[in-house]
């Protein structure tokens, strides 16, 4: 008894529905003509939903906006005067630009429009097919479906997540082209922060844990940040001559640094004569500016400070070579203090062990002298 009403009510409503949907097909011709009135030709408006998606498309002309003639997107009522049904975007601007007058009557709207539900959830009840059908999508179903399906379809165009590239894609071969994509980003593998695929390589150049050969080829290999602190003590680093502000232009190596110098002091006492030389030259020259005049030296004078000189210098590369020597046998003092160190250890340990081999061996001894003299009581 209960359900025969509901049933008439739902009828009622469902004539209600298609009488107000035949109206606005009915007037659709009316209302062009009123917006070339009111200059609505200026309007662009944009179709919110591809008619092209929908399996059936006879029923599409019961759900036809007046003013973008696609399908209605958000419908809503705008004027309960005529009740002709609008997409909300496409009244929103028919208003802006009319003084919000309604398109149909022409009467200025106070009230706020009212959403349609009724016509929303029958459009997401209409069955419809994917838009990527061309390029092998086989998916249908209903509308209210659609949106979620398109988000995941395999036949999607979609766009590479990574910065920089603007390939587009199938999603279903999306996922191949991440794993070789030049503008993934990566970790380095030798000093771990992130970088992208495409500049791996002059990374490579620069990463301060990358190991590298000494550019002085010594022989030796080490991390790119040590580099510095392998200059300071290989052999093989060219290092200036100490006499260079005197003129000498020399590189040598550091293992033949002493050597170089022994085999170049001639060379070195002639630049310190032409550096006194000149030296005394512009001394002299200053001298006289001043109004001074000094007398020079005489050959034998000259001869001795050279001597002197020579001897100077001989005494420096004798420190020198003496420094050296000094440390290399404080290294080997060094290695014999250790040695030293390790030994006595040893004998240490052979001692103590030696020490409780002697206890035990005397515990040993007085357990079989108690037991005799045990006996002998017995």
């Amino acid at each position: 008894m209960i359900e025969e009403p509901q049933k008439l009510e739902d009828s009622q409503n469902n004539e209600d529905i298609q009488k107000m949907v035949d109206s606005s097909k009915d007037d659709e011709e009316q209302v062009e003509h009123k917006g070339e009135k009111e200059n609505t030709l200026d309007i662009k408006y944009s179709q919110a939903i591809d008619p092209k998606i929908f399996v059936n498309q006879e029923l599409l002309n019961k759900f036809i906006c007046p003013l973008c003639k696609g399908i209605l997107y958000e419908p809503i009522i705008p004027c309960k005067s005529d009740f002709k049904i609008y997409c909300t975007k496409c009244i929103e601007k028919y208003l802006k630009n009319n003084d919000n007058k309604c398109p149909d009557c022409s009467k200025i709207l106070e009230e706020t429009p009212q959403k349609f539900d009724v016509v929303q959830a029958s459009i997401s009840c209409l069955d419809v097919k994917c838009k990527n059908e061309k390029v092998g999508c086989k998916w249908q179903g209903k509308y209210a479906f659609y949106n979620d399906h398109v988000l995941s379809c395999p036949k999607e165009e979609t766009h590479c997540v990574f910065q920089g590239c603007d390939k587009i894609f199938l999603r279903e071969n999306l996922d191949s082209h991440l794993k070789l994509c030049p503008f993934r980003v990566i970790m380095c593998d030798k000093c771990g922060i992130n970088i992208i695929a495409s500049e791996l390589t002059n990374h490579r150049n620069e990463c301060p844990r990358e190991v590298i050969k000494c550019p002085q080829k010594c022989g030796l290999k080490f991390e790119r940040c040590k580099l510095n602190e392998h200059n300071e003590k290989c052999p093989f680093t060219p290092i200036k001559c100490p006499f260079e502000k005197i003129g000498c232009d020399e590189v040598i190596k550091r293992s033949e640094f002493y050597k170089k110098m022994n085999e170049n002091l001639s060379k070195h006492i002639n630049l310190f004569l032409i550096d006194y030389l000149n030296f005394k030259e512009q001394s002299k020259n200053i001298w006289k500016q001043a109004g001074i005049e000094i007398d020079e030296d005489n050959e034998e004078a000259q001869k001795e400070k050279f001597k002197l000189l020579n001897e100077t210098l001989n005494k420096m590369y004798a420190i020198q070579n003496h420094q050296e020597e000094n440390k290399k046998n404080s290294t080997d003092i060094n290695e014999n203090k250790e040695e030293n160190k390790i030994k006595k250890i040893a004998l240490v340990e052979e001692e103590k062990t030696e020490e409780k081999d002697i206890s035990q061996k005397g515990q040993s001894l007085n357990k079989n002298k108690y037991l005799k003299l045990k006996e002998r009581r017995a």
